[in-house]
């Protein structure tokens, strides 16, 4: 392998402006999401999908590519979402939106949308998903520091 710190990171403003430099030939490689990814792999395309970082292979179009653990990397990442509200936001707005999203979730039209981009679900409430978020950022805070990439 390579030592992290000599990859040079470059940022885009998002994954679709990072794949079109991918198919421009501007960068080498692109770690984004599946569903930015599915829609530009196939039959006759130039790009191929090298692994997933999911704990499970994905379903859809990213069924046959294999996840990083499977080919010897000892390492697991979901692309996650997240609504926020407004800090001041209350209560029984907060109880509103958790139950509309847990109820989408059931749904149908849900899970077609899943399976063809190649979503896992992951529904926390707004408690679960804040300690996440505490806890993503101290985790990606530290690996940041250590490979130079954000000063404190």
């Amino acid at each position: 392998g390579m030592e992290p710190s000599a990859v040079n990171y470059i940022p885009f403003s998002g994954g679709g402006d990072a794949m079109t430099n991918l198919m421009g030939g501007h960068i080498e490689a692109v770690i984004g999401g599946a569903g930015e990814a599915v829609g530009q792999l196939g039959e006759g395309s130039q790009l191929r999908a090298l692994g997933v970082s999911s704990e499970e292979r994905l379903g859809g179009g990213l069924a046959d590519v294999p996840t990083y653990q499977e080919q010897g990397y000892d390492y697991t990442f979901d692309i996650w979402r997240g609504v926020m509200g407004a800090p001041e936001m209350p209560e029984e707005a907060v109880e509103y939106y958790e139950t509309l999203f847990a109820e989408m979730l059931e749904t149908d039209a849900w899970r077609e949308a899943s399976d063809q981009l190649g979503w896992i679900d992951a529904y926390q409430d707004s408690e679960t998903f804040g300690a996440f978020l505490d806890d993503q950022q101290e985790q990606f805070s530290s690996v940041l520091t250590d490979l130079g990439l954000l000063r404190q």
